[in-house]
């Protein structure tokens, strides 16, 4: 009797563990889908800017508080370029400006989604200076590296 009441006890602890296994590779994989579930895909852009000129992006979803992405491809006639963040209508978001040459990257901090915007714009100004300029790159509004 003894002998049966061990393995029973053995098989309870058995099926506990795996239970509990179970139950943390469950929460791991919801807690991967939810990080992984923002806008943070690229999107390409080209403008051509005149003097103190400003182009805006396509508003795109804002789906969490993180940072939005850009990164510069390609720029003729300057060596760098502002970029920000507006609202989908032009707001402000309180964003900062980086300042990209070709080949950067940065992150842009703002309050779009804090201050419950859903959607955003990139947007690209020259730095100076009065030739025209080309610029290319590509944007996130949601960043899954940082908050």
């Amino acid at each position: 009797m003894d002998r049966i009441k061990k393995e029973r006890k053995k098989i309870m602890k058995k099926g506990i563990i795996k239970n509990a296994f179970l139950a943390v590779s469950l929460f791991g994989l919801l807690g991967t889908s939810i990080v992984s579930a923002n806008n943070h895909q690229d999107t390409g852009f080209s403008f051509d800017l005149k003097f103190r000129n400003t182009k805006y992006t396509e508003p795109r979803a804002k789906t969490d508080a993180s940072s939005s992405y850009a990164s510069i491809t390609s720029l003729s006639n300057a060596r760098s370029i502002n970029c920000f963040i507006v609202g989908p209508g032009g707001e402000n978001v309180n964003s900062s400006t980086v300042v990209l040459a070709p080949g950067q990257a940065d992150f842009i901090h703002q309050y779009t989604y804090e201050w419950n915007y859903r959607s955003c714009k990139l947007g690209v100004r020259k730095n100076g200076g009065w030739d025209n300029v080309h610029v290319t790159g590509v944007w996130s509004p949601d960043c899954i590296y940082c908050n």
